[in-house]
């Protein structure tokens, strides 16, 4: 299970460690950051306090490592209360106050509520945590420990073939790979990539060393890849034994990280034990919390592209549309220059209507009432053939009131009837240019009746 890091010197420099016994080495190179912390009784002077750890956290679980002198005896006290084991729970406090011997505090952990107030802090995720993935023959080791120093947690994961890697995701801003190296016979080769970076090749043994026989002290805890200055936020960092051999083996404790502003969700404890053939690989909280990400910003685009389609097809409609106009309007002119070229002249109007009048009657009325007759007749010519004198109006016929009979025509002297013709109440005349009724001539000086 992942958990917050702090290493001793953050302790000192924040004044959790109470009492002059304390004292800080910053040589030690097996111990994690290269710091170590010693308290040694008896150091403080006639009347010192007893020196003592103190530690505000959240969360569940708090681990102590460092290296104990034989004999050495300690008292812890949760919250106050009287020493005795205890499970970590809400926001405690720790005392441990040494007794007697001495005391290598290298570091201690918890395992926090949640992530995300733990900004800045550096996590650590052992070797058997589920967030890392292995590929290739990995064996597991449990309850492991060496002359210097048991790995974190009590385990690690070794290979001895070439190509094997593992894989791990983290949110954060640097990165680092601890594991035990041991100076055995033979050469060993890591390669170590971030994201889709170019992989850094460390020879961790060239072949030239001196071995030493398996037990001996010089065994390493080593820090063996560290990578700063990324970008806040998902990364994913790949380890592959790309050469191993003779009596070569590299084994693998745990990688720590500086958490990123994106929160980290602390995962299940379910441990993943790399097998000989695991080719698995899980996603993280980070990962999966990327993915969501990924699928929101993916489905923003799509609509967008939606909207941008739906809005280029209705302009090209109305684009359509306005061409559409735009060719009647050009053919209906066409028509009317065919028109004009041909000659055809548009219905004739009377004058008398004025400009914009029109010679059909509205409501279906015809131009001449009903009852109203036009009637053929002969014009009497002058007395003793003279010309009519100019500006002489031509005899009207009597206009019938609307709905009355029509008037008969007078009566000359010599007995024969002479027809007038009607004319229509609105003033209309009698006849059109070019119309069917025209003048007859006369035959005689007796005028003859008109025939209908």
């Amino acid at each position: 299970m992942a958990a917050i890091i702090v290493d001793d010197s953050k302790l000192l420099a924040g004044s959790n460690l109470v009492g002059a016994q304390w004292e800080s080495q910053t040589t030690a190179p097996n111990a994690f950051n290269g710091t170590i912390s010693l308290c040694r009784t008896g150091t403080g002077g006639a009347g010192a306090a007893p020196p003592s750890l103190s530690y505000s956290f959240d969360g569940t679980g708090f681990s102590l490592y460092g290296r104990p002198t034989e004999d050495l005896s300690l008292t812890y006290s949760i919250d106050g209360s009287s020493p005795a084991p205890v499970t970590l729970h809400t926001e405690d406090s720790i005392d441990i106050i040494e007794n007697a011997r001495a005391l290598y505090l290298d570091f201690i952990t918890y395992v926090p509520y949640n992530i995300s107030s733990h900004v800045g802090e550096d996590v650590v995720v052992d070797d058997q945590d589920s967030t890392i993935a292995y590929t290739g023959t990995w064996r597991p080791s449990f309850g492991s420990s060496t002359p210097v120093g048991d790995p974190y947690n009590g385990t690690w994961s070794q290979t001895r073939t070439a190509g094997s890697s593992f894989k791990a995701d983290f949110t954060g801003s640097s990165v680092s790979v601890y594991g035990s190296l041991r100076p055995m016979s033979g050469r060993l080769t890591a390669t170590y990539a971030v994201d889709n970076g170019t992989p850094q090749s460390i020879v961790h043994y060239d072949g030239t060393q001196t071995t030493t026989p398996e037990g001996s002290v010089s065994w390493g805890m080593n820090r063996v890849f560290y990578k700063g200055d990324l970008t806040p936020g998902p990364h994913t960092i790949t380890v592959t034994v790309s050469e191993v051999t003779e009596t070569q083996e590299y084994f693998f404790d745990y990688i720590t990280y500086k958490a990123s502003p994106q929160a980290w969700v602390a995962p299940t404890d379910t441990p993943n034990t790399p097998g000989s053939t695991s080719t698995s690989r899980k996603m993280s909280k980070g990962a999966k919390a990327g993915a969501i990400v990924g699928s929101i910003v993916g489905f923003l685009l799509l609509l967008l592209l939606l909207l941008w389609f739906l809005k280029r097809r209705r302009d090209r409609r109305n684009d359509g549309d306005a061409e559409k106009g735009a060719a009647a309007a050009e053919s209906e002119k066409e028509e009317d220059d065919k028109d004009k070229a041909s000659g055809s002249l548009p219905p004739w109007s009377p004058p008398h209507l004025g400009a914009g009048a029109s010679a059909t009657p509205s409501d279906g009325q015809s131009l001449l009432k009903e009852g109203s007759v036009i009637e053929k007749s002969a014009t009497p010519p002058p007395a003793n053939n003279a010309e009519p004198t100019e500006g002489t109006a031509p005899a009207k016929a009597d206009t019938p009131s609307e709905g009355a009979a029509p008037a008969k025509p007078d009566t000359p002297s010599d007995g024969t009837a002479s027809a007038k013709p009607d004319t229509p109440s609105d003033g209309q005349p009698l006849s059109k240019e070019g119309s069917d009724t025209e003048q007859e001539k006369p035959e005689s000086a007796t005028p003859a009746p008109a025939s209908t």
